[in-house]
């Protein structure tokens, strides 16, 4: 059987999630950018965030890198004004929400379903 053994399980787990992440890191990108073109002051305010990829010429290495990861962490718990009043980019950040949720939950819960009755066994 193709998912027999608990670490088949978790490896088929991780393999689901693994893309929704990689989907998750290219709609950032698209939100940084978008963020840095239509509403610059607020590109600035946030410290000149850069993407996972993307970056524009007046990006620092650390300082933006650092400003990328403080807002993706704000913005998965807050909606910024400037998504709100966008209803396509209020959908993007949806959609970063749902898939950087489904890429934690699924690698744990394929973890649990393969691992935990071996644990509780003993």
């Amino acid at each position: 059987m193709l998912l027999s053994s608990p670490v088949h399980l978790f490896l088929a787990a991780l393999i689901l999630a693994i893309p929704m992440v990689i989907y998750a890191g290219i709609l950032f990108d698209r939100l940084i950018r978008v963020e840095s073109e239509r509403f610059r002051d607020r590109w600035v305010a946030d410290g000149k965030p850069s993407g996972i990829l993307w970056r524009t010429d007046e990006c620092s290495s650390l300082s933006s890198s650092i400003a990328g990861r403080r807002v993706i962490g704000e913005w998965l718990l807050a909606s910024p004004s400037w998504v709100k009043s966008d209803p396509m980019l209020l959908s993007t950040l949806l959609r970063i929400r749902f898939c950087l949720a489904a890429g934690v939950i699924i690698p744990l819960g394929g973890w649990a379903f393969a691992f935990l009755p071996l644990i509780l066994q003993r």
